[in-house]
């Protein structure tokens, strides 16, 4: 009987290779948090780990458009954390008086 190892890989036919991924930032993301490389099994890897779907932003062929698509959304992510920070200092402010 042939023993199966639970850290096998499958043998799987990819022709997709390798690819780009950005996921959601944080506004205290840097771009390599974000940003990386993997092909289908490490994406694989990725979701058992612990990464939700909800929390990929996309997939791309090429690093340029991902870290391009990667700085957007972290200056989205500062600039919304930015107005939080000045609504709350201007909503303590006015409970003050």
């Amino acid at each position: 009987m042939k023993e199966f190892s639970m850290y096998q890989q499958p043998k799987v036919h990819d022709e997709v290779g390798k690819f780009w991924v950005v996921t959601q930032p944080s506004p205290h993301s840097d771009i390599q948090d974000i940003v990386f490389q993997t092909d289908i099994m490490g994406m694989r890897l990725q979701f058992l780990g612990g990464l939700h779907q909800d929390e990929v932003y996309g997939f791309y062929k090429t690093k340029t458009k991902a870290m391009s698509i990667g700085k957007k959304l972290l200056q989205q992510a500062r600039r919304a954390l930015e107005e939080q920070k000045l609504y709350d200092m201007q909503t303590n402010f006015s409970k003050k008086w």
